[in-house]
């Protein structure tokens, strides 16, 4: 089983976490999922350009703390509807997300409206 990544888990909780670019596997994105779930002090989280599926993006996005303010999950262009859509449920929950950087990737005008009617009533 794999533990949580010390990056998050320490004796001094990071507010701002920045996974740019690391190309996650399974095992890596499970290990961190872990991690996050037990800080509740992140409140920046970047995630862009790590190849992410939907499988990979589900776990994360359904752990994020409720103080998270920001979610960059840019240049993952292999996300599909249904993770935007996991994404919004997560938004309709209470918690204080202000802004999710979602550049280059290719979401479409229906993530689009449904982003839209989150934000709207959020």
């Amino acid at each position: 089983m794999m533990k949580g990544i010390g990056l998050i888990n320490t004796k001094t909780p990071a507010s701002d976490i920045n996974m740019k670019s690391f190309y996650m596997n399974d095992k890596y994105a499970n290990a961190f999922t872990k991690s996050l779930c037990s800080n509740t002090y992140v409140e920046w989280l970047v995630i862009s350009n790590n190849s992410l599926t939907d499988d990979k993006l589900f776990p994360i996005v359904t752990s994020i703390p409720k103080n998270l303010l920001y979610i960059d999950i840019s240049g993952n262009p292999s996300l599909t509807y249904k993770a935007y859509e996991t994404l919004c449920n997560c938004i309709g929950q209470d918690n204080q997300l202000l802004s999710i950087g979602m550049e280059e990737n290719e979401c479409g005008d229906e993530v689009v409206r449904l982003m839209c009617d989150v934000i709207g009533n959020h």
